[in-house]
């Protein structure tokens, strides 16, 4: 994406459930919180934490794509 030159997509997974309704962006470091933001609005997404029964990522941050996401 060219609002994030430097974004890498370093894994893709399968959320441990298929049904969350919206997309979430999760800052795993406190210090991402501004990137993440950033993320969430340029996809239409919104900022959370991470939900009970997922496994934190090594990236910085964790995005699981919700039901309301259109490609």
């Amino acid at each position: 994406n060219s609002s994030f030159p430097s974004a890498k997509i370093s894994q893709k997974a399968a959320a441990s459930r298929n049904n969350f309704p919206s997309t979430i962006v999760i800052p795993i470091n406190t210090a991402d919180d501004d990137t993440a933001a950033q993320v969430a609005s340029a996809i239409g997404g919104q900022l959370g934490v991470l939900p009970i029964g997922e496994q934190s990522p090594s990236a910085d941050i964790l995005i699981i794509i919700g039901q309301n996401y259109s490609y």
